[in-house]
Protein backbone atom coordinates (compact mmCIF):
# COMPACT_ATOMS: atom_id res chain seq x y z
CA UNK A 1 0.00 0.00 0.00
CA UNK A 2 1.26 3.49 -1.14
CA UNK A 3 2.26 5.40 2.06
CA UNK A 4 0.19 9.16 1.47
CA UNK A 5 1.55 12.61 1.87
CA UNK A 6 -0.06 14.50 3.79
CA UNK A 7 0.28 17.81 5.36
CA UNK A 8 -0.70 18.39 8.98
CA UNK A 9 -2.20 21.65 7.83
CA UNK A 10 -4.39 19.85 6.04
CA UNK A 11 -5.93 17.93 8.84
CA UNK A 12 -8.23 19.08 11.65
CA UNK A 13 -10.38 17.03 14.51
CA UNK A 14 -13.85 17.39 14.99
CA UNK A 15 -17.17 14.99 16.40
CA UNK A 16 -18.48 11.67 14.57
CA UNK A 17 -21.09 10.10 14.32
CA UNK A 18 -22.78 6.66 13.89
CA UNK A 19 -24.57 6.77 10.45
CA UNK A 20 -21.69 8.62 8.67
CA UNK A 21 -19.21 7.41 10.33
CA UNK A 22 -19.00 3.88 12.21
CA UNK A 23 -18.44 1.51 9.71
CA UNK A 24 -15.28 3.30 8.52
CA UNK A 25 -13.63 4.40 12.09
CA UNK A 26 -14.44 0.42 12.64
CA UNK A 27 -12.82 -0.81 9.79
CA UNK A 28 -9.60 1.43 10.78
CA UNK A 29 -9.84 0.02 14.48
CA UNK A 30 -9.34 -3.76 12.91
CA UNK A 31 -6.19 -2.94 10.78
CA UNK A 32 -5.06 -1.12 13.87
CA UNK A 33 -4.64 -3.77 16.37
CA UNK A 34 -4.63 -7.52 16.76
CA UNK A 35 -7.94 -9.30 16.60
CA UNK A 36 -7.77 -9.49 20.29
CA UNK A 37 -7.09 -6.38 20.71
CA UNK A 38 -9.24 -4.50 18.85
CA UNK A 39 -12.89 -2.86 20.22
CA UNK A 40 -15.53 -4.67 18.82
CA UNK A 41 -18.60 -2.70 16.42
CA UNK A 42 -20.61 -3.01 19.19
CA UNK A 43 -17.87 -1.14 21.75
CA UNK A 44 -17.54 1.73 19.18
CA UNK A 45 -21.06 2.59 18.76
CA UNK A 46 -21.76 2.55 23.08
CA UNK A 47 -18.45 5.28 22.79
CA UNK A 48 -20.01 6.89 19.73
CA UNK A 49 -23.44 6.89 21.72
CA UNK A 50 -22.51 7.59 25.26
CA UNK A 51 -19.27 9.05 25.23
CA UNK A 52 -19.15 11.15 22.38
CA UNK A 53 -17.67 14.27 23.71
CA UNK A 54 -14.18 12.42 24.04
CA UNK A 55 -15.15 10.92 20.40
CA UNK A 56 -13.24 12.70 18.03
CA UNK A 57 -12.02 12.15 14.55
CA UNK A 58 -9.57 13.03 12.58
CA UNK A 59 -10.30 14.72 9.04
CA UNK A 60 -8.24 15.88 6.03
CA UNK A 61 -9.16 18.30 2.92
CA UNK A 62 -8.09 19.22 -0.21
CA UNK A 63 -5.29 21.90 0.01
CA UNK A 64 -7.21 23.67 -2.06
CA UNK A 65 -10.44 24.36 0.18
CA UNK A 66 -8.32 24.98 2.96
CA UNK A 67 -8.84 27.85 5.13
CA UNK A 68 -5.88 30.41 4.88
CA UNK A 69 -3.85 29.34 8.37
CA UNK A 70 -0.35 30.83 7.10
CA UNK A 71 1.98 29.92 9.39
CA UNK A 72 0.25 29.20 12.66
CA UNK A 73 0.75 26.10 14.62
CA UNK A 74 -1.87 23.67 13.69
CA UNK A 75 -1.31 21.95 16.79
CA UNK A 76 -3.09 25.29 18.72
CA UNK A 77 -6.14 24.31 15.92
CA UNK A 78 -9.05 22.69 18.17
CA UNK A 79 -11.71 25.21 16.57
CA UNK A 80 -14.36 22.50 15.50
CA UNK A 81 -14.35 23.30 11.75
CA UNK A 82 -18.11 22.15 11.79
CA UNK A 83 -18.75 25.72 9.76
CA UNK A 84 -16.67 24.60 6.54
CA UNK A 85 -18.89 23.75 3.67
CA UNK A 86 -19.79 20.51 3.92
CA UNK A 87 -19.94 19.95 -0.21
CA UNK A 88 -15.99 20.41 -0.41
CA UNK A 89 -14.14 16.86 0.20
CA UNK A 90 -12.61 15.63 3.26
CA UNK A 91 -11.83 12.42 4.39
CA UNK A 92 -11.99 10.76 7.82
CA UNK A 93 -8.26 9.10 8.44
CA UNK A 94 -8.08 9.02 11.78
CA UNK A 95 -9.58 8.56 15.45
CA UNK A 96 -9.31 8.89 18.81
CA UNK A 97 -11.89 7.39 21.59
CA UNK A 98 -12.39 7.41 25.12
CA UNK A 99 -14.56 6.87 28.09
CA UNK A 100 -14.57 8.73 31.49
CA UNK A 101 -14.32 7.75 35.32
CA UNK A 102 -14.54 9.02 38.73
CA UNK A 103 -11.66 6.30 39.32
CA UNK A 104 -7.98 7.71 38.86
CA UNK A 105 -6.59 4.62 37.82
CA UNK A 106 -7.25 2.43 34.84
CA UNK A 107 -8.68 -1.17 35.77
CA UNK A 108 -10.86 -3.54 33.50
CA UNK A 109 -13.86 -1.71 35.60
CA UNK A 110 -13.09 1.95 34.86
CA UNK A 111 -12.28 1.47 31.33
CA UNK A 112 -15.50 -0.52 30.34
CA UNK A 113 -18.29 1.65 30.96
CA UNK A 114 -18.77 6.07 30.91
CA UNK A 115 -19.27 7.92 33.69
CA UNK A 116 -20.03 11.26 32.10
CA UNK A 117 -19.17 13.26 35.65
CA UNK A 118 -16.00 11.40 35.67
CA UNK A 119 -13.06 13.90 36.01
CA UNK A 120 -10.65 10.94 34.34
CA UNK A 121 -10.42 10.13 30.68
CA UNK A 122 -9.65 6.15 29.88
CA UNK A 123 -8.14 6.71 26.04
CA UNK A 124 -9.08 3.73 24.23
CA UNK A 125 -7.77 4.34 20.84
CA UNK A 126 -5.53 6.21 18.85
CA UNK A 127 -6.01 5.30 15.24
CA UNK A 128 -4.49 6.66 11.86
CA UNK A 129 -5.76 5.02 8.55
CA UNK A 130 -2.60 2.43 7.68
CA UNK A 131 -1.54 4.41 4.29
CA UNK A 132 -1.09 7.89 6.44
CA UNK A 133 1.10 7.01 9.19
CA UNK A 134 4.43 7.75 9.66
CA UNK A 135 4.97 11.13 8.92
CA UNK A 136 3.74 12.81 12.18
CA UNK A 137 0.17 13.18 11.63
CA UNK A 138 -0.69 10.12 13.98
CA UNK A 139 1.26 12.82 16.85
CA UNK A 140 -0.59 15.82 15.64
CA UNK A 141 -4.04 14.33 15.55
CA UNK A 142 -2.88 13.11 19.78
CA UNK A 143 -2.12 17.03 20.36
CA UNK A 144 -5.16 18.45 18.55
CA UNK A 145 -7.03 15.61 20.66
CA UNK A 146 -5.84 16.69 24.12
CA UNK A 147 -5.76 20.73 22.95
CA UNK A 148 -9.67 20.05 22.11
CA UNK A 149 -9.84 18.13 25.91
CA UNK A 150 -7.79 21.79 27.55
CA UNK A 151 -9.88 23.87 26.40
CA UNK A 152 -13.32 22.76 27.11
CA UNK A 153 -12.28 21.38 30.65
CA UNK A 154 -13.35 18.16 29.94
CA UNK A 155 -11.19 16.28 32.49
CA UNK A 156 -8.71 16.46 34.65
CA UNK A 157 -6.61 13.81 34.41
CA UNK A 158 -6.09 11.51 30.95
CA UNK A 159 -4.64 7.85 31.60
CA UNK A 160 -3.82 5.14 28.79
CA UNK A 161 -2.12 1.66 28.30
CA UNK A 162 0.11 1.26 25.60
CA UNK A 163 2.85 -1.14 24.87
CA UNK A 164 6.00 -1.05 25.10
CA UNK A 165 7.58 0.40 22.04
CA UNK A 166 5.04 3.01 22.04
CA UNK A 167 5.54 4.89 25.34
CA UNK A 168 7.97 7.32 23.51
CA UNK A 169 5.48 8.38 21.28
CA UNK A 170 3.29 9.55 23.87
CA UNK A 171 5.71 10.89 26.02
CA UNK A 172 6.51 13.19 23.01
CA UNK A 173 2.82 14.33 23.65
CA UNK A 174 3.25 15.43 27.37
CA UNK A 175 2.35 11.91 28.60
CA UNK A 176 4.96 10.71 31.78
CA UNK A 177 5.18 6.78 32.23
CA UNK A 178 3.48 5.17 34.98
CA UNK A 179 5.03 1.66 34.97
CA UNK A 180 3.42 -1.85 33.93
CA UNK A 181 -0.18 -1.81 33.63
CA UNK A 182 -2.21 -4.76 35.61
CA UNK A 183 -4.48 -4.63 32.78
CA UNK A 184 -4.41 -7.55 30.69
CA UNK A 185 -6.09 -7.58 27.19
CA UNK A 186 -5.12 -9.49 24.81
CA UNK A 187 -1.20 -11.53 24.55
CA UNK A 188 1.17 -8.40 25.29
CA UNK A 189 2.14 -6.50 28.41
CA UNK A 190 1.02 -2.79 28.65
CA UNK A 191 2.01 0.24 30.19
CA UNK A 192 0.11 2.80 31.85
CA UNK A 193 0.46 6.25 30.89
CA UNK A 194 -0.65 9.82 32.57
CA UNK A 195 -1.01 13.31 31.62
CA UNK A 196 -2.69 15.79 33.49
CA UNK A 197 -4.54 18.59 32.29
CA UNK A 198 -5.04 20.84 35.67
Amino acid sequence: MTQKIVSNEDCFIQAVNISDHLDLIYSYEKESYPEDEAATYEKLKYRLLHANDVFRGYFRMDTLDRPHVGSQDTTQQTTNMTDLNPSKPVQLIGFVCGTKTSHSTLTHDSMSVNDPNGRTLCIHSVVIKKEFRNCGLGLHMLQLYLNYLRENHICDQVLLITKKHLIHFYEKAGFKLNGESNVVHGQEKWYECELLLI
